[in-house]
């Protein structure tokens, strides 16, 4: 029997199915787009586009995970810059914002890719290095301080430096598996490098 040449083309019904269907995965598409954009919204700090401290404790907690099933070393550093109110008091806030900026830059541009660094709120900083031992880790701090240190603001035509002061904790072993734990005791460790004169770094070991 001869074929017909109608029936090798798609009929109206079956090209209306084709563009709903099409329509739908689009849609799906976009909802996607959007739950992901939102999602980087909730974990990122709006003035520095840092992770904030939810993405934080969630990205530590796989961390410390893999630290005490390897066995790597795992730190949490707390950087809080000095005299910072003192920048926004003589200079308004948008020197300190600016202030923020370039601090949470310099923190991004030295962090490794294994590693994390967020901003917690107001002008204190969390970062979280890996497989760095107990030897070495106030000298990787040290960087982020000293390049920190090194930099130039111009306010009001006036030049301004500004530096920052650290507390760590961490484990050689990675047998730390709690954040919160870590984060107390370098908030520790922070205060007391702010009461032996600032711009230092402080740590402590747990293990």
């Amino acid at each position: 029997m001869p074929t017909t040449a109608w029936s090798s083309r798609s009929t109206p019904g079956k090209r209306a199915r084709i563009g709903v269907g099409r329509r739908i995965v689009e849609l799906h598409r976009q909802l996607e787009d959007r739950s992901a954009q939102l999602e980087e919204v909730a974990s990122t700090d709006a003035l520095t586009g840092l992770p904030n401290r939810r993405a934080i404790e969630a990205w530590a907690g796989k961390q410390l995970r893999g630290a005490a099933r390897h066995g790597f070393p795992i730190w949490v550093v707390l950087g809080d810059l000095d005299s910072f109110k003192e920048i926004n008091d003589t200079y308004g806030h948008a020197a300190g914002d600016k202030v923020l900026r370039t601090f949470a830059q310099t923190l991004r541009r030295l962090t490794r890719i294994s590693d994390m660094c967020g901003r917690l709120g107001g002008d204190e900083f969390l970062i979280v290095i890996s497989h760095v031992s107990g030897a070495n880790i106030e000298l990787a701090i040290n960087r982020f301080r000293e390049l920190l240190g090194s930099l130039t603001f111009s306010f009001a035509g006036q030049s301004v430096r500004i530096s920052a002061t650290f507390g760590a904790a961490g484990s050689e072993s990675g047998n730390v598996r709690e954040f919160d734990a870590l984060v107390r005791k370098a908030d520790q460790m922070l205060y007391q490098a702010k009461r032996a004169g600032r711009n230092c770094v402080y740590v402590a070991t747990l293990d």
